[in-house]
């Protein structure tokens, strides 16, 4: 299996991942944690056991000083990423703040070719709008019957600025020679002590005598944190930032698929179209990486 198909598949799957947060969330949150504590947990755990990981491995944690405020600052823009967010959901509704989250990929797209100078290709484009329409059919329920107010429009928005870093992150990171374990430590380190200051560690330290909480923490941080962070980080080496965070809004049909079939939450016909769409933005997208591989073999070849 080539290595574009496979970073495909992975990608996929920590989507699957990802979209699964809200049982172990709802969880911990139903414990008496904030937002903001359930945050430093998945950070914590995440950043400790890339850390032992790295240290069973004997994978060196030194980087050139030049590039240091480079790892720190994507660490600050995951932070802020989840910080925007759930400011957000203070002044608006889940499925708005979702939708705007969702613009990452258009984020990625113009600080892609402004200063990276990538192109994009007239299927990307295609392929994000197609998606980005598909996710907003998902919400236009709850879209249609909320006022929109200009702080949680801005702080959603942010939300999506600061995802889309994160992938041009993965790509920067890439050309200097880190590889995804280097970035992700970096990465979650900072993020996790910026997330300190905004946590109630001593009521953290102790939810973790209940024995659901500590269990519901481990999953959290490393099954559907780590391991879908590092797949994505890693997954930007074959198919490149754009097409990572466009197949990266499948998250939303994974997180609804599993509101449906675990919490119970009903599914309306735009929901299915807004699923279908989705869906046939990652086919776009495959099927221009596919392509791209043939010209590679081909430029090869010759």
């Amino acid at each position: 299996m080539d290595m574009r198909r496979l970073a495909l598949i992975l990608l996929l799957v920590s989507m699957a991942l990802f979209g699964c947060i809200a049982i172990c969330k709802r969880s911990l949150t139903d414990s008496g944690l904030s937002s903001f504590d359930v945050t430093f947990i998945r950070l914590f755990v995440a950043t400790a056991t890339i850390t032992l990981m790295m240290l069973i491995t004997r994978h060196f944690f030194t980087v050139k000083l030049k590039d240091l405020p480079f790892l720190l600052l994507f660490g600050l823009f995951k932070f802020l990423t989840d910080y925007t967010y759930f400011t957000a959901l203070d002044y608006t509704s889940v499925s708005l703040a979702t939708v705007l989250q969702n613009t990452a990929p258009y984020f990625v797209m113009i600080v892609s070719y402004f200063l990276l100078r990538q192109k994009v290709s007239k299927r990307a484009l295609i392929a994000i709008m197609v998606g980005s329409f598909g996710c907003v059919l998902m919400s236009w329920a709850a879209l249609t019957g909320t006022s929109l107010d200009p702080a949680g429009v801005l702080f959603a928005l942010s939300s999506g600025f600061f995802l889309g870093m994160f992938y041009i992150g993965s790509d920067v990171s890439i050309t200097k020679g880190y590889d995804a374990a280097k970035y992700m430590f970096y990465m979650m380190a900072t993020a996790m002590i910026i997330s300190i200051f905004f946590t109630d560690v001593p009521k953290v330290v102790s939810s973790m005598s209940d024995t659901s909480v500590l269990v519901n923490s481990l999953i959290l941080g490393i099954l559907m944190t780590l391991v879908p962070y590092y797949i994505t980080a890693w997954a930007v080496k074959y198919l490149g930032a754009l097409t990572v965070s466009v197949i990266s809004v499948t998250e939303v049909v994974f997180a609804t698929l599993v509101g449906v079939l675990y919490f119970n939450e009903p599914i309306g016909i735009l929901d299915m179209i807004g699923i279908l769409m989705m869906i046939l933005s990652v086919v776009m997208i495959s099927v221009g990486s596919a392509v791209q591989e043939k010209k590679d073999e081909g430029a090869q070849s010759t």
